[in-house]
């Protein structure tokens, strides 16, 4: 939910995707980009402390070398956007499933993917989770092969 815009995205798996706005229905569709050196990225702080290890913090610089362009600080917000086509690659660590779990059948269904950084499907590990949410399965196991070195 994005309450403010009045943006809500549903997903179930095996089913459509709907991102309901104030009264309006519109069917989402992730943006179906391939290539690495076009998409935009979202993550919410690259900086090593909080969120991200000093080795992830590298790798995660080195995918931002790699696209065309960087935006941080919209957390979960960033994986709606990657089912509304509004951008293509979200790159995460230090999850807990809670945090994550509901983004799978979202953007699974709009025709993306949600991995771990080694390109296996999501779980619940029982701890932290780094997760890429992508537009195509092309463009997740791209952006693995980077974060993996």
């Amino acid at each position: 939910d994005q309450p403010f815009l009045g943006e809500r995205w549903i997903g179930y798996a095996h089913d459509e995707i709907q991102a309901l706005e104030t009264s309006e229905t519109l069917r989402n569709q992730t943006s179906g980009l391939t290539e690495l050196r076009a998409a935009r990225l979202m993550i919410t702080d690259m900086r090593a402390g909080e969120y991200l290890s000093t080795d992830e913090a590298r790798a995660v610089a080195q995918l931002a070398e790699a696209v065309r362009v960087t935006r941080q600080g919209l957390d979960n917000y960033g994986v709606g956007l990657v089912a509304s086509g509004e951008m293509d690659l979200v790159a995460e660590a230090g999850l807990n499933w809670h945090d994550i779990a509901a983004a799978v059948p979202i953007v699974t269904a709009a025709g993306g993917m949600v991995c771990d950084w080694s390109s296996a499907p999501l779980r619940d590990t029982g701890g932290p989770i780094q997760a890429v949410v992508a537009a195509t399965p092309a463009l997740a196991q791209t952006a693995c092969q980077v974060l993996q070195g």
